[in-house]
């Protein structure tokens, strides 16, 4: 099963990723320099030290391919792409300096086409997002890391098929799921905790309400401290977010 997982750093001027130091221009390549002025001077990239770190099922990691991103308003963000051995490509986005604490601020986000491209109503997917992408940039400094696990892990046809059963039999997408010989959740976490013990992040204040993530993080030698990603529900994703508190065990607080 393929991932993708995502890590960008937050920065006022593009760098590439060498490992000379330069004046004016942030070359550690983690983007730990505070918000504000810049120094003059940046320590050299660390790349050398993270390319030996190990742990967890997927760090066998080669040299990440990175380049600037420029976002909304003055926003510049570097973005790092890494392709493991066995075909996951890693991205991910760090925000102001990932190192501020000891344990910065994290969400681990799985795509959702239907929500973040078109729109889609029928899930809190797309809301989570962009509401774990302003807790990010609002502190001191955090991480968003993408993960390519569209449908719960299963993909996008299946779950296409889940909401035909959905539509055409009113079962739900858990049952859906099960109809069709496919678990229930079927992500996996090891490369986001690789992506992040290779940024050096060991203790984390995960934004999530899924107990099952924050376990499969601390399978893999991360500290988590769990902190609620809460959404407002709206009428069209009401019984999908009751569907994932009861059957999943995602701590939404919605009324059943």
């Amino acid at each position: 099963m393929t991932q993708s997982i995502l890590l960008v750093k937050h920065q006022t001027s593009s760098a590439d990723s060498g490992c000379k130091s330069a004046p004016g221009r942030p070359r550690n390549w983690l983007g730990t320099w505070p918000r504000g002025p810049r120094p003059n001077h940046y320590a050299a990239c660390p790349l050398h030290t993270w390319l030996t770190r190990r742990g967890g099922a997927s760090t066998d990691l080669t040299r990440p391919h990175s380049h600037s991103l420029r976002l909304s308003g003055d926003t510049t963000v570097q973005t790092f792409v890494l392709e493991l051995p066995h075909g996951t490509v890693v991205v991910a986005l760090a925000f102001g300096n990932i190192h501020a604490r000891e344990a910065p601020l994290v969400r681990v986000h799985s795509r959702c086409v239907y929500g973040e491209v078109f729109g889609s109503l029928d899930c809190d997917c797309a809301a989570q997002l962009k509401e774990a992408l302003g807790l990010l940039e609002s502190a001191p400094g955090g991480v968003l890391v993408y993960l390519d696990q569209e449908g719960r892990g299963c993909g996008l046809a299946a779950k296409a098929k889940a909401y035909e059963l959905w539509e055409r039999e009113r079962v739900d997408t858990v049952d859906a799921y099960e109809r069709l010989g496919l678990p229930r959740d079927a992500r996996l976490y090891d490369g986001a905790a690789a992506i992040l013990k290779a940024l050096g992040l060991m203790r984390i204040r995960l934004l999530t309400n899924n107990p099952a993530k924050v376990e499969a993080l601390e399978r893999e030698g991360i500290a988590v401290e769990r902190v609620p990603l809460r959404t407002k529900p709206t009428p069209e994703n009401i019984d999908y977010l009751r569907v994932k508190q009861k059957k999943l065990g995602h701590d939404l607080g919605v009324d059943e």
